[in-house]
């Protein structure tokens, strides 16, 4: 008897340390249980006060740590990492569009509802005060680009593109009533902002001053011939505008103070009154243009034909050097006159070398009194290697010899 009592004993007290043990496990078990309930109910229950913020958030997954967003008609467009960052964001916008001189702020306003608050979701993605100013400024979209090829215009960019004429003005307005270059780049699509931001900002900024340009007669200079005597500098000026931008796109533009930091210089340029007269006993305008014997002199008849000039007999190659100072109007091949050139000397004075086997110049440039110009030949209606040299005034034939020494 005394044998079963104690077995039950140890028995009883064995039950009792298991039941105490599987207690434990249980209690650790439910309060771990109750941890993970409190910390997801919490987290997708959480109401944000209707009155204070205007809006009830949504419930989803939420982020543990407190980010702050910008919001525009209850719509969250960028999340940063403190409530001073975002405030920094709207305090910068303003002057976003200003890049040059000293700004000071006058009045701004968003057209938009814009509010700061604290925001526990996982979207949108956290950004950078840099980002986020891009964002809310340029806005999402990417801007597409085209580069002008020969013989492209607004109109058929904008019709290979799907777009208008005046989509394409407005897209690009630095080029409106104006030609397109090969090369010029066009916008297709612009960035549309995420806020509308009107800003008046008071700007100091320095200018250059445009200097003036001023003509002074010289009689010792031939009619038709310029010379800088002082070449002039830009003045500078210290300026005070009053702008008022929307979006960046200047609305408003006052001039508020100007002070003459250093005035302009004007630039003074010198033209000639000296008026060319033909005269064989007086100082000759144009030396010889090739060295040689006159074959064929001006005014000699050719059948029924006039002479318009003088021919100059020389051997193949010789050099043929411009008669004066004068701006290359023609170089190339001439009909009858073979490879020939014109000179424009002003006052409507021209003179011409034709029948040459070669060219030296090209037309625009300027040529001085005895540049080279070409080589004697025989190309056109030529019978051997001579320079035919005329020289016309207001577009008629005149002798060569009354400009010749």
């Amino acid at each position: 008897m005394g044998d079963k009592q104690a077995r039950f004993r140890v028995g009883m007290q064995q039950l009792f340390q298991q039941c105490r043990f599987r207690e434990q496990k249980w209690v650790l078990f439910l309060g771990i249980c109750f941890l993970v309930g409190a910390f997801f109910y919490l987290g997708s229950h959480k109401v944000i006060d209707s009155q204070k913020q205007g809006q009830i958030c949504e419930v989803g997954p939420v982020w543990p740590m407190e980010r702050w967003a910008i919001l525009v008609g209850g719509e969250p467009l960028v999340v940063l990492a403190s409530e001073a960052e975002a405030k920094g964001v709207l305090e910068d916008l303003p002057t976003y569009y200003f890049s040059a001189g000293e700004i000071k702020v006058v009045e701004c306003a968003f057209a938009e509802d814009v509010l700061i608050m604290p925001w526990h979701k996982l979207e949108p993605r956290l950004v950078t005060k840099k980002e986020a100013l891009c964002l809310l400024a340029e806005g999402r979209e990417k801007e597409a680009e085209h580069v002008v090829k020969e013989g492209e215009s607004l109109w058929t960019i904008a019709q290979k593109h799907g777009l208008t004429v005046e989509q394409m003005e407005s897209f690009n307005p630095d080029y409106q009533n104006k030609y397109l270059q090969p090369g010029d780049v066009v916008v297709l699509q612009k960035k549309e902002p995420l806020l509308t931001i009107t800003s008046t900002v008071e700007v100091s900024v320095k200018e250059k001053m445009p200097y003036k340009i001023v003509y002074e007669q010289n009689q010792n200079l031939r009619l038709g011939e310029e010379k800088i005597k002082e070449y002039g500098k830009a003045g500078l000026r210290e300026t005070t505008y009053r702008i008022t931008k929307c979006n960046g796109i200047e609305t408003e533009r006052e001039l508020l103070a100007e002070k003459i930091v250093e005035e302009p210089r004007s630039r003074i340029i010198q033209r000639g009154t000296q008026v060319m007269i033909a005269s064989r006993g007086g100082t000759s305008i144009f030396t010889w243009p090739v060295r040689g014997r006159i074959t064929s002199p001006y005014g000699k008849k050719r059948g029924s034909s006039v002479h318009t000039g003088l021919d100059i007999g020389a051997p193949q190659g010789t050099s043929v050097v411009a008669a004066g100072k004068g701006r290359v109007i023609s170089a190339g091949w001439k009909g009858g006159y073979g490879y020939c050139v014109d000179l424009d000397h002003g006052q409507r004075l021209v003179t011409r070398y034709a029948h040459l086997s070669k060219i030296n110049v090209s037309v625009g440039q300027n040529v001085n009194q005895g540049s080279l110009i070409g080589k004697v030949g025989s190309t056109g209606n030529s019978t051997g290697p001579h320079l035919h040299f005329e020289v016309l005034v207001r577009g008629r034939h005149t002798n060569p010899l009354n400009y010749l020494p």
